[in-house]
């Protein structure tokens, strides 16, 4: 399956929740995740710029993720994924194990998701990260249409990755992009 998306940084988690239930979005779920990533010592996965992930979702379900072939076409990022339901995500993790790779220490956070027309919004918050919006579906078109409807322009977005705006905060570069709708606050890192 071809994975269409953008991120919008640093967003107010209030106005972009009140923006979407205004437009009759279906939120879907609110869920807390736990994404371990895993590659080899060599970093043979990520030097390939794939991504191998066990996400498990609320304690209970977890899905198994390869993502290869990432690039940014149009200023939307796009990957092939692929992804399976785990029913022992325990299990799982030692198989992985076993296999040699490396689990990247666990990225935890919360997730709500909304969907409108074939797009899906899911508003991500991790402790100590302000909160971006992903949006994602199956086509650019319909892409660039919920980044609109939701008052953003493609300006206002980014195709990094989870880990990739962990490291840059974490690094002190600021998350801003583009503009952000009134009454956003801008965050800094705590020392």
């Amino acid at each position: 399956m071809k994975e269409i998306e953008v991120k919008i940084l640093n967003i107010n988690k209030s106005q972009i929740i009140a923006k979407l239930e205004e437009l009759n979005a279906k939120k879907l779920e609110q869920v807390f995740i736990e994404d371990y990533f895993f590659d080899f010592s060599d970093n043979s996965i990520k030097l390939k710029n794939e991504e191998l992930r066990l996400r498990i979702i609320n304690k209970k379900n977890a899905t198994l993720t390869y993502k290869k072939n990432r690039n940014t076409i149009k200023n939307l990022k796009q990957m092939d994924e692929y992804e399976t339901q785990i029913f022992d995500y325990e299990t799982m993790f030692q198989i992985l194990k076993s296999l040699n790779l490396d689990a990247i220490p666990n990225l935890s956070k919360e997730r709500i998701t909304y969907i409108l027309n074939n797009a899906r919004f899911e508003i991500d918050t991790y402790q100590n990260i302000p909160t971006y919006l992903e949006i994602e579906a199956p086509t650019e078109s319909e892409v660039y249409q919920a980044i609109e409807i939701i008052g953003y322009t493609i300006s206002d977005t980014t195709t990094l990755n989870s880990a990739e705006i962990i490291k840059q905060f974490e690094n002190g570069i600021p998350l801003r992009k583009g503009k952000q709708l009134q009454n956003s606050t801008t965050f800094k890192k705590d020392i």
